[in-house]
């Protein structure tokens, strides 16, 4: 199966940075510090001042929100591992003159994510000792924080703080304590789906599984916005965590939103095993309602462990982008079964009607192909209605929508192929035993099929006998060429 392996370094946004002021901005001057306290002037910053960064890191969930600090959430820090060996880049921006309004009014305008360090200078760096704490004796001034990447953890973002910055009682205080926390392990998000043979109508399966924090949960959540060709089957939806089933509900709105809240967390909490990494899955069930006007039923998710921890499979998710590659696919093309004659040139076989079945097949075209599974479906004729077999008619040819492609299936590129096979003849013809490998041209599939007239040999099964049917089954396989094709095709498309 396709996964999507999502690491998600935004993850961690603003809110993993636990600033020691309760509720003070960064850029006090301008957003202010407080409802209820005015911010002292910027003339009064003493440039001349001893000031200090002190960095303590931990390892596990966000605790608070953004600027929030008190001592209960002092209390949960404490129940965080220390964050020994971390090391920060502290880079100063010496463009802002903080004892000046406008040198504050410009940084408010500014993120850690708008400022290259190329132009900024060699930065004093910052290791974090045993107990995750360091104090870095600094200049006052505004300065970028950046951490740098460690194997085995997700970074916590850039961030800017600056010095002093307004406390909680409304004054200038030259030592700031920031509280950046890491995931142990890269956080991934998985999306795979199981679509073999889907058409519409017919039901496919997601899943979504990502490791679970370090920490106590405060929410576990999964979001998947399903497109409009998707309908959820309702009372498909479980979560496990690890191999234990855990309570949760699903729901979908009026926007064909689908969230899966898992309600009891404890559970969840309960199935961690020492040491080991705990994985959360959850599973579901959607009906393709109706045909992709692009030929593609691209599905993303998104996992909310709750304190700003969400990842998303989606590139182009606004707050938490995953990688480029997608999420789960299920491609869907049309093909056309041709019948010929062997004239020279051939001529479709107008006269009567051929029918024919449609197989996931393996093998090649030195060797032949074997089919393998139950019929598939596809669409036939303008009422949309499914069928597993199909008839060219008195046209001598038939086209079907819907049908999965052949070089792309459980959300990956097949390493098998789609072949038809003939399972009733013209009049007057000998029905051709073999199943025929399809040609693949972007998402627009083809067989062709000739049929020898019954007068041509005696030698050949009598159309629709056991003869021919023996033939089928024991794998007598002589096919066209169609399986590289797919597979050149496939790669034409992405």
């Amino acid at each position: 199966m396709h996964k999507s392996n999502k690491r998600i370094a935004a993850a961690v946004v603003a809110l993993a940075l636990g600033f020691s002021t309760a509720g003070a901005g960064v850029f006090a001057p301008v957003a202010g510090a407080q409802d209820t306290t005015p911010a002292p002037i910027a003339s009064t910053v003493n440039a001349d001042a001893p000031a200090s960064l002190t960095i303590q890191k931990y390892i596990g969930m966000p605790v608070g929100g953004s600027g929030e600090y008190n001592t209960e959430i002092q209390d949960e820090l404490d129940k965080l591992a220390p964050g020994a060996g971390f090391v920060f880049d502290i880079y100063a921006l010496d463009d802002y003159d903080l004892t000046t309004q406008a040198g504050w009014a410009a940084l408010a305008g500014i993120t850690a994510a708008d400022i290259g360090t190329d132009a900024l200078g060699n930065p004093t760096v910052a290791t974090t000792g045993s107990d995750g704490t360091i104090t870095t004796e600094l200049a006052v001034g505004a300065y970028l924080v950046k951490e740098r990447d460690r194997a085995g953890y997700e970074p916590a973002p850039a961030f800017i703080v600056t010095l002093p910055f307004v406390n909680s009682d409304g004054v200038w205080d030259y030592n700031q304590t920031v509280r950046p926390k890491n995931q142990a392990g890269a956080i991934s998000i998985e999306k795979d789906v199981e679509d073999t043979g889907v058409t519409l109508n017919e039901t496919l399966t997601y899943t979504i599984k990502a490791k679970v924090p370090e920490g106590t949960l405060e929410k576990l959540q999964f979001v998947d916005e399903l497109p409009t060709e998707l309908e959820f089957v309702e009372g498909s939806a479980t979560v496990t965590a690890g191999a234990t089933v855990v309570p949760a509900t699903a729901t979908v709105d009026t926007d064909n939103k689908l969230v899966i809240n898992v309600t009891d967390l404890a559970a969840v909490q309960a199935a961690r095993t020492e040491g080991e990494d705990l994985y959360i899955t959850a599973e579901f069930q959607a009906k393709v309602a109706k045909l992709p006007t692009d030929n593609v039923i691209e599905n993303h998710a998104l996992i909310d462990f709750g304190g700003e921890l969400k990842y998303s499979t989606d590139p182009d998710h606004p707050d938490y982008p995953g990688d480029e590659d997608t999420g789960a696919e299920t491609h869907l093309g049309s093909l056309t079964i041709n019948k010929y004659n062997n004239a020279t040139p051939q001529e479709l076989i107008t006269s009567d009607e051929a029918k024919f079945q449609l197989y996931r097949c393996t093998g090649d075209d030195t060797n032949g192909y074997t089919t393998s599974g139950s019929p598939l479906k596809a669409v036939t004729g303008a009422t949309g209605t499914t069928a597993d077999v199909f008839s060219t008619g008195n046209a001598g040819t038939v086209t079907l929508q819907g049908v999965q492609m052949a070089d792309w299936v459980n959300g990956a590129e097949a390493t098998d192929t789609l072949c038809i096979v003939e399972i009733e003849a013209p009049e007057g013809f000998v029905i051709n035993p073999e199943p025929q490998p399809v040609t693949v041209d972007g998402y627009t599939m083809a067989a062709n099929v000739t049929n020898l007239p019954d007068d041509v040999t005696g030698q050949l099964p009598a159309t629709g006998g056991q003869g021919t049917m023996a033939l089928i089954a024991a794998g007598v396989l002589v096919a066209a060429a169609g399986g590289a094709a797919s597979v050149r095709a496939n790669r034409a498309r992405r």
